[in-house]
């Protein structure tokens, strides 16, 4: 079981603790359920399991937490919201963080480097509202970065009632760096109907391993599930593949590779209202576009550059896209702005980009 449960209390300092703990499964190295007002600091954790876990699994909401000066090694999720979000979480506030991967070899769960760096999770109801994450370094893992909204609807006891879907929004991510993280990408995902609202990420720049195929068919929703950075495998994109988002914006992000990998640097679907700048990718000339857009309502790039050769800026899916801006770009090495062209007439407007 967890190595610390803090649950329903209130003003709680935990300072200065190491912690080793590969004992058993299941053995997280600290839960903060249904707790407010709570200030974490100064501390190292080794753990099999999730590392600092905001757990909510009752009605009270996790708030009011600060988690700074931290390193973390986890063979899960080192910092994670969830699973259990009945009451939710509001008011967090995470930076300075280091993670790096276990000292233990043997694995009872997750990976040995870890499944996660940072996981927001929240599929059993309640909310997550208010959380800004800073100044963290990822070192290893298989997914640096991992939000997911969905609808496991579990029961915290026996004759509760079933919790509705949940809401995910006023999330700000910046200032990440991460490297030797494995080749599967990062995902940022609602479901139907159910859109993370409002989320930024600044900042940030990932070495991925890269060496995937290209996979052109969207992953099931698989709304229902326990949430894993694992749970799709290889995504679309090689970076960030963002679904079921309104509100999304992007400052300064640096995506590359190790090994040349076929997927583009981003893919969306179903997302609106999105405002990128400062975007720098690598690609492959054989992966289809450096962004892949599909119902897309709402998407302005500007001050970006494309590191690498590429075949095409844009690649449009089906017609449900609309409102695309393409301003101020160095594309210099793309050879076309938008592929099909026949179903990009009044979907994008460009201006003022330096072309091939």
């Amino acid at each position: 079981m967890w190595m610390q449960h803090y649950l329903a209390c209130d003003n709680v300092l935990i300072r200065g603790i190491t912690v080793f703990n590969h004992a058993n499964k299941n053995n997280d190295m600290m839960d903060i359920d249904g707790c407010s007002n709570v200030v974490i600091s100064d501390c190292n954790g080794d753990t099999d399991d999730d590392g600092i876990t905001l757990k909510s699994t009752c009605d009270r909401i996790t708030q009011n937490v600060t988690i700074t000066n931290c390193v973390l090694s986890s063979h899960c999720n080192a910092l994670k919201t969830g699973t259990e979000s009945v009451g939710g979480f509001r008011n967090i506030a995470i930076s300075n963080i280091v993670i790096t991967p276990s000292k233990a070899d043997s694995v009872m769960s997750g990976y040995r480097d870890g499944n996660c760096g940072i996981a927001l999770t929240l599929v059993d109801g309640g909310m997550l509202d208010g959380v800004t994450i800073s100044n963290v370094v990822i070192d290893g893992s298989q997914v640096p970065l991992f939000v997911r909204l969905g609808n496991r609807g579990r029961i915290p006891y026996d004759g509760a009632p079933v919790p509705h879907v949940g809401t995910a929004k006023d999330i700000s991510i910046s200032n990440i760096v991460a490297r030797n993280v494995k080749s599967i990408g990062c995902s940022i995902t609602g479901i139907p109907a159910h859109a993370i609202e409002n989320i930024s990420l600044d900042n940030i720049r990932i070495v991925f391993a890269g060496g995937a195929a290209p996979r052109d068919k969207m992953p099931a929703e698989l709304e229902n599930q326990y949430p894993e950075s694992t749970m799709w495998g290889d995504l679309p994109a090689y970076g960030f593949f963002i679904r079921h988002v309104r509100g999304l914006t992007i400052s300064g992000l640096h995506l590359s590779y190790e090994r040349e990998d076929l997927r583009p640097p981003l893919v969306f679907n179903d997302v609106a209202d999105v405002r990128i700048h400062g975007l720098d990718a690598a690609v492959s000339v054989k992966a289809e576009a450096v962004i892949v857009v599909e119902y897309t309502n709402g998407l302005l790039l500007t001050g970006s550059r494309i590191s690498t050769p590429a075949t095409a800026l844009l690649t449009l899916r089906g017609d449900g896209n609309a409102g695309i801006s393409i301003i101020g770009n160095d594309l210099s090495t793309v050879k076309y702005l938008f592929l099909p062209a026949a179903t990009a007439g009044g979907v994008i407007f460009s201006a003022a980009n330096r072309m091939q």
